[in-house]
């Protein structure tokens, strides 16, 4: 749901004295490109590519660009300026997306919030909300991750994630959209590299299951492989 800044605008920030910034980047593929547990390019893989810059103040600015041709030429561009900060042992953040799908000649522009629990370390409950301006609807999930750190270079997780949809995905149908399970892992390849491998599966729920009905199909579960490398300067 929310997704990371030009090295453009991280020079023009240092220079206007703004304090220094921390940087990470990534690449990615995923085997089906899925949004609110639905297949979005009927079952084609998408590659990503990101960049974020990541402020003392709480700021962190992000661009993402994915692209895929494998069965028609779609893309997406998100540019996020999001505001993160600690109140006891919650983590809270706010951010703004501005999204762009050239190929499609589509925008949109999403306001999103989001809450962690972080007081217990076995367990992370969280809550993510989204806003979308052209569906003039939002998206809730609620999550609850395991993290366990194997050792300096392994780090695992578990999730499990509940989706709840009002407007966002559908017009027309409203309430509990989907489930998702999965885990990741991260192999530290250095310490600016590291290696990672997701897995997620999506059960579909009674939203997903009135929209296929409602076009005479039946709703299909969905998995999603990812892998790929993501770095830090």
């Amino acid at each position: 749901m929310m997704k990371k800044l030009a090295l453009v605008a991280v020079a023009v920030m240092a220079s206007a004295g703004v304090q220094a910034a921390d940087i990470e980047g990534y690449v990615s593929y995923d085997n089906n490109h899925t949004g609110e547990g639905r297949t979005s390019l009927d079952g084609a893989g998408i590659t990503w590519a990101g960049v974020a810059a990541g402020f003392e103040n709480g700021v962190a600015v992000a661009v993402d660009y994915g692209y895929s041709d494998e069965k028609a030429d779609y893309d997406e561009l998100a540019i996020t300026v999001e505001y993160g900060f600690n109140a006891g042992d919650f983590a809270m953040a706010a951010a703004y997306t501005r999204l762009e799908m050239f190929e499609d000649n589509e925008d949109d522009n999403e306001f999103a919030f989001g809450v962690a629990y972080e007081g217990c370390d076995l367990l992370v409950p969280s809550l993510d909300a989204v806003y979308s301006t052209e569906a003039e609807g939002s998206f809730v999930e609620l999550g609850l991750t395991a993290p366990y750190q194997i050792n300096e270079q392994l780090a695992l997780e578990a999730f499990v994630v509940a989706g709840f949809d009002f407007g966002y995905a559908t017009e027309d149908n409203d309430g509990y959209n989907h489930t998702s399970v999965g885990a990741a892992a991260s192999y530290a390849i250095n310490d600016n590299l590291a290696f990672n491998l997701g897995y997620a599966y999506h059960i579909a729920g009674s939203d997903i299951d009135k929209e296929m009905e409602a076009e005479g199909l039946s709703a299909d579960n969905e998995s999603v492989v990812t892998v790929g490398l993501s770095f830090a300067l």
